[in-house]
């Protein structure tokens, strides 16, 4: 569970940006009095995941494997999976299993998984999407946006009365 609320960061940017928009608009909360409430609630969506992340146990495949904790990795497993002991076994012999192939190869440091050719295409198909937001002007687009908005005079009609650059 605390994996899956790590890496909902994405959703919760997308969220406060858009919320961020909404609420910083004249009629809601964009005012100069109210500007410290507007800032007080970018820190709502933070709150929540650290406090909901304090309910969720470790991940059992890091407290057994990374730490060698058995029992809270039984534990973690009967909480989360609320399996059997059949089930719960059949688990644990896995992570066993694992845990003996960890301690057997050699860590890899990042320079050197940058190097591995067998990694290259799965490197790429995680660069390539992850860059492209940031190359493709959105961020120019928003930020020029709102810059602009106080110079625009619309009439009530909708028709643009004047541009003063």
């Amino acid at each position: 569970m605390r994996g899956i609320l790590t890496l909902t960061c994405a959703v919760y940017l997308s969220i406060g940006k858009l919320l961020g928009q909404v609420i910083g608009l004249k009629e809601l909360m964009g005012t100069g009095d109210m500007w410290p409430y507007l800032l007080a609630v970018s820190g709502l969506p933070a709150i929540l995941q650290f406090v909901s992340m304090l309910f969720f146990p470790e991940a059992p495949c890091y407290l057994y494997i990374d730490k060698g904790d058995e029992d809270g990795c039984k534990k973690a497993l009967q909480w989360l999976c609320r399996e059997d002991d059949v089930n719960l076994k059949i688990e644990l012999e896995d992570m066993r299993k694992e845990r003996e192939s960890a301690q057997v190869t050699q860590t890899k440091t990042m320079l050197d998984g940058l190097r591995d050719r067998s990694v290259r295409w799965q490197l790429m198909a995680m660069l390539i999407p992850s860059s492209g937001p940031n190359f493709c002007g959105i961020n120019a687009v928003s930020g020029r946006t709102l810059s602009i908005t106080p110079v625009l005079k619309v009439l009530k009609g909708g028709v643009l009365k004047s541009i003063d650059i």
